[in-house]
Protein backbone atom coordinates (compact mmCIF):
# COMPACT_ATOMS: atom_id res chain seq x y z
CA UNK A 1 0.00 0.00 0.00
CA UNK A 2 1.30 3.07 -1.33
CA UNK A 3 1.00 6.39 -0.12
CA UNK A 4 2.27 9.15 -2.62
CA UNK A 5 0.94 12.67 -3.32
CA UNK A 6 -1.61 11.61 -6.75
CA UNK A 7 -2.47 14.80 -7.76
CA UNK A 8 1.78 15.72 -8.59
CA UNK A 9 2.14 12.88 -10.78
CA UNK A 10 -0.51 11.70 -14.50
CA UNK A 11 -2.86 9.69 -14.53
CA UNK A 12 -0.76 6.94 -16.47
CA UNK A 13 2.40 7.31 -13.93
CA UNK A 14 -0.12 6.72 -11.10
CA UNK A 15 -1.17 3.40 -12.53
CA UNK A 16 2.09 2.40 -12.82
CA UNK A 17 2.76 3.62 -9.86
CA UNK A 18 0.19 1.19 -7.66
CA UNK A 19 0.80 -1.62 -10.33
CA UNK A 20 4.05 -1.92 -9.14
CA UNK A 21 3.77 -2.97 -5.75
CA UNK A 22 1.76 -6.01 -6.04
CA UNK A 23 3.70 -6.98 -9.33
CA UNK A 24 6.96 -6.93 -7.40
CA UNK A 25 5.13 -9.60 -4.49
CA UNK A 26 4.22 -11.61 -7.62
CA UNK A 27 7.66 -11.45 -9.39
CA UNK A 28 9.21 -12.46 -6.18
CA UNK A 29 6.71 -15.38 -5.32
CA UNK A 30 7.24 -16.81 -9.00
CA UNK A 31 10.70 -16.46 -8.68
CA UNK A 32 11.08 -18.14 -4.88
CA UNK A 33 8.69 -20.61 -6.19
CA UNK A 34 10.93 -22.05 -9.22
CA UNK A 35 13.94 -22.15 -6.47
CA UNK A 36 11.72 -24.32 -4.14
CA UNK A 37 11.10 -26.49 -7.26
CA UNK A 38 14.68 -27.08 -8.05
CA UNK A 39 16.67 -27.18 -4.50
CA UNK A 40 12.78 -28.08 -2.26
CA UNK A 41 13.87 -25.47 0.08
CA UNK A 42 10.91 -26.15 2.73
CA UNK A 43 11.84 -22.65 4.13
CA UNK A 44 10.52 -20.88 0.93
CA UNK A 45 7.20 -21.36 1.29
CA UNK A 46 5.57 -19.65 3.96
CA UNK A 47 7.68 -16.41 1.91
CA UNK A 48 5.99 -17.51 -1.46
CA UNK A 49 3.16 -17.42 0.14
CA UNK A 50 3.50 -14.40 1.59
CA UNK A 51 4.31 -12.77 -1.08
CA UNK A 52 1.33 -14.26 -3.28
CA UNK A 53 -1.29 -13.55 -0.48
CA UNK A 54 0.34 -9.67 -0.11
CA UNK A 55 -0.35 -8.98 -3.86
CA UNK A 56 -3.86 -10.22 -4.18
CA UNK A 57 -4.67 -8.13 -0.74
CA UNK A 58 -2.76 -4.96 -2.11
CA UNK A 59 -4.94 -5.71 -5.44
CA UNK A 60 -8.27 -5.47 -3.75
CA UNK A 61 -10.32 -2.78 -5.39
CA UNK A 62 -10.61 -0.77 -1.58
CA UNK A 63 -9.26 2.17 -0.80
CA UNK A 64 -6.65 2.99 -0.13
CA UNK A 65 -5.33 -0.50 -1.12
CA UNK A 66 -3.15 -0.09 -4.67
CA UNK A 67 -6.57 -1.81 -6.23
CA UNK A 68 -8.63 0.66 -5.17
CA UNK A 69 -6.44 3.43 -5.84
CA UNK A 70 -6.44 1.95 -9.54
CA UNK A 71 -10.16 1.49 -9.33
CA UNK A 72 -10.61 5.01 -8.11
CA UNK A 73 -8.34 6.36 -11.37
CA UNK A 74 -10.09 3.91 -13.50
CA UNK A 75 -13.88 5.33 -12.32
CA UNK A 76 -12.66 9.06 -12.91
CA UNK A 77 -12.37 8.75 -16.40
CA UNK A 78 -16.15 8.24 -16.51
CA UNK A 79 -17.36 9.65 -13.58
CA UNK A 80 -14.88 12.43 -12.65
CA UNK A 81 -12.70 12.68 -9.90
CA UNK A 82 -15.79 13.48 -7.36
CA UNK A 83 -17.68 11.19 -7.78
CA UNK A 84 -15.39 8.24 -8.29
CA UNK A 85 -13.81 9.05 -4.82
CA UNK A 86 -17.23 9.18 -3.15
CA UNK A 87 -18.10 5.98 -4.60
CA UNK A 88 -14.82 4.01 -3.81
CA UNK A 89 -14.39 5.82 -0.08
CA UNK A 90 -18.15 4.48 0.51
CA UNK A 91 -17.11 0.75 -0.46
CA UNK A 92 -13.75 0.94 1.25
CA UNK A 93 -15.78 2.25 4.33
CA UNK A 94 -18.19 -1.20 4.41
CA UNK A 95 -14.82 -3.21 3.40
CA UNK A 96 -12.94 -1.74 6.73
CA UNK A 97 -16.18 -2.42 8.84
CA UNK A 98 -16.42 -5.95 7.84
CA UNK A 99 -13.17 -6.24 8.14
CA UNK A 100 -13.04 -4.65 12.00
CA UNK A 101 -16.08 -7.05 13.00
CA UNK A 102 -14.37 -10.44 11.32
CA UNK A 103 -11.49 -9.90 13.33
CA UNK A 104 -13.78 -9.14 15.96
CA UNK A 105 -15.71 -12.63 15.44
CA UNK A 106 -12.87 -14.77 14.52
CA UNK A 107 -10.85 -14.43 17.97
CA UNK A 108 -13.17 -17.16 19.32
CA UNK A 109 -11.22 -19.20 17.26
CA UNK A 110 -7.42 -17.75 17.41
CA UNK A 111 -6.21 -14.92 18.96
CA UNK A 112 -4.15 -13.72 16.11
CA UNK A 113 -7.35 -13.15 14.48
CA UNK A 114 -7.63 -10.02 16.09
CA UNK A 115 -4.87 -9.00 12.99
CA UNK A 116 -7.52 -8.74 10.99
CA UNK A 117 -9.37 -5.84 13.32
CA UNK A 118 -5.77 -4.54 13.09
CA UNK A 119 -5.54 -4.41 10.01
CA UNK A 120 -9.15 -2.50 9.31
CA UNK A 121 -7.74 -0.20 11.62
CA UNK A 122 -4.59 0.47 9.59
CA UNK A 123 -6.68 0.98 6.64
CA UNK A 124 -9.08 3.67 8.14
CA UNK A 125 -5.92 5.43 9.78
CA UNK A 126 -4.40 5.15 6.75
CA UNK A 127 -7.28 6.43 4.65
CA UNK A 128 -7.40 9.52 6.69
CA UNK A 129 -4.21 10.76 6.20
CA UNK A 130 -3.80 10.08 2.71
CA UNK A 131 -2.92 12.95 0.49
CA UNK A 132 -5.56 12.79 -2.21
CA UNK A 133 -6.80 15.58 -3.03
CA UNK A 134 -9.30 16.58 -6.14
CA UNK A 135 -8.32 19.89 -6.23
CA UNK A 136 -4.79 19.77 -6.50
CA UNK A 137 -4.97 16.30 -8.68
CA UNK A 138 -6.83 18.41 -11.71
CA UNK A 139 -4.80 21.56 -11.08
CA UNK A 140 -1.60 19.40 -12.01
CA UNK A 141 -3.25 18.12 -15.04
CA UNK A 142 -4.05 21.47 -16.51
CA UNK A 143 -1.12 22.89 -15.48
CA UNK A 144 0.97 19.86 -17.34
CA UNK A 145 -1.39 20.58 -20.31
CA UNK A 146 -2.60 16.66 -20.05
CA UNK A 147 -4.99 16.75 -22.65
CA UNK A 148 -6.51 14.74 -25.34
CA UNK A 149 -6.20 17.14 -27.94
CA UNK A 150 -10.24 18.57 -27.91
CA UNK A 151 -11.62 20.63 -26.20
CA UNK A 152 -15.88 20.29 -24.28
CA UNK A 153 -17.77 23.22 -23.74
CA UNK A 154 -19.33 23.38 -20.14
CA UNK A 155 -22.29 25.54 -20.04
CA UNK A 156 -22.39 26.73 -16.18
CA UNK A 157 -24.65 29.27 -14.35
CA UNK A 158 -23.32 31.50 -12.79
CA UNK A 159 -23.81 31.03 -9.18
CA UNK A 160 -22.88 27.67 -9.66
CA UNK A 161 -19.53 27.21 -7.22
CA UNK A 162 -16.58 25.89 -8.92
CA UNK A 163 -16.07 23.16 -6.80
CA UNK A 164 -19.02 21.64 -7.74
CA UNK A 165 -17.93 21.71 -11.13
CA UNK A 166 -14.13 20.82 -10.56
CA UNK A 167 -15.47 17.43 -9.12
CA UNK A 168 -17.17 16.36 -12.30
CA UNK A 169 -13.15 16.61 -14.21
CA UNK A 170 -11.94 13.24 -15.89
CA UNK A 171 -8.43 12.99 -16.60
CA UNK A 172 -7.75 13.86 -20.13
CA UNK A 173 -9.97 16.10 -20.16
CA UNK A 174 -9.62 20.09 -21.65
CA UNK A 175 -12.88 22.54 -21.29
CA UNK A 176 -13.82 25.90 -21.64
CA UNK A 177 -16.68 27.23 -19.25
CA UNK A 178 -19.59 29.15 -20.69
CA UNK A 179 -21.03 31.06 -18.06
CA UNK A 180 -25.04 31.95 -18.22
CA UNK A 181 -27.16 33.47 -16.14
CA UNK A 182 -30.65 31.46 -14.80
CA UNK A 183 -32.28 32.88 -17.53
CA UNK A 184 -30.11 31.49 -20.30
CA UNK A 185 -28.10 35.00 -21.01
CA UNK A 186 -24.87 34.74 -21.92
CA UNK A 187 -22.41 36.34 -19.08
CA UNK A 188 -18.82 35.57 -20.12
CA UNK A 189 -16.14 32.53 -20.28
CA UNK A 190 -13.71 31.24 -18.85
CA UNK A 191 -10.38 28.93 -20.02
CA UNK A 192 -9.44 26.07 -17.58
CA UNK A 193 -6.39 28.66 -17.06
CA UNK A 194 -8.40 31.66 -15.93
CA UNK A 195 -10.91 29.36 -13.83
CA UNK A 196 -7.37 27.92 -11.66
CA UNK A 197 -6.48 31.93 -11.21
CA UNK A 198 -9.70 32.76 -10.14
CA UNK A 199 -9.90 30.12 -7.48
CA UNK A 200 -6.20 31.06 -6.74
CA UNK A 201 -7.36 34.43 -5.63
CA UNK A 202 -11.61 34.05 -4.88
CA UNK A 203 -11.50 30.40 -3.16
CA UNK A 204 -12.48 27.12 -3.91
CA UNK A 205 -16.11 27.46 -3.14
CA UNK A 206 -16.91 31.09 -5.09
CA UNK A 207 -18.63 30.58 -7.49
CA UNK A 208 -18.77 31.35 -11.41
CA UNK A 209 -19.94 35.10 -11.56
CA UNK A 210 -17.07 36.16 -8.77
CA UNK A 211 -14.68 34.36 -10.48
CA UNK A 212 -15.72 36.45 -13.86
CA UNK A 213 -15.45 39.54 -12.02
CA UNK A 214 -12.20 38.70 -10.98
CA UNK A 215 -10.93 37.81 -14.62
CA UNK A 216 -12.40 41.81 -16.01
CA UNK A 217 -10.83 43.20 -12.99
CA UNK A 218 -7.27 42.09 -14.03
Amino acid sequence: MLHVREGMIKPRHELLIHLAGPFFNILTAALLYSLYLYFYLPWLVPVILANTVLALYNLMPFYPLDGGKITDLYMAVFLGYGRSRKISRFFSLIFTVFLFLLGIYLVQYNVLNLFLSALAINLMIARKQDNTFIFYKITRNIEDGNKSGTEKIVVCKEDTKAIKVLEQYKPLESRIFTIVSDKGKYKGQLTETELLNGIYYCGIYADFRKLLDFKRMK
